[in-house]
């Protein structure tokens, strides 16, 4: 599961936009009722505020089953 944040700020979760407010039930209803635990990835754009990143990944480690929430990079 990946969640992106583009130069604009945007949310894509697996590729699809989705809105800040819709973001966390979004991935709930991707996880359906999987009982193991699940890695989600995030990754910004890098003219996106750290500040950004950091609030979508404390709004994800509130969901139940996540098994860590880890930020993706890009080798330069």
């Amino acid at each position: 599961l990946v969640v992106y944040i583009n130069e604009q700020g945007s949310l894509f979760f697996n590729g699809i936009p989705v809105t800040k407010d819709n973001l966390i039930p979004t991935v709930k209803r991707a996880m359906g009722n999987e009982s193991k635990k699940v890695p989600v990835f995030v990754k910004g754009d890098k003219k996106v505020i750290y500040d950004e990143v950091m609030k979508v990944v404390n709004q994800l480690r509130e969901v139940g089953g996540i098994e860590y929430v880890a930020l993706a990079t890009k080798k330069t």
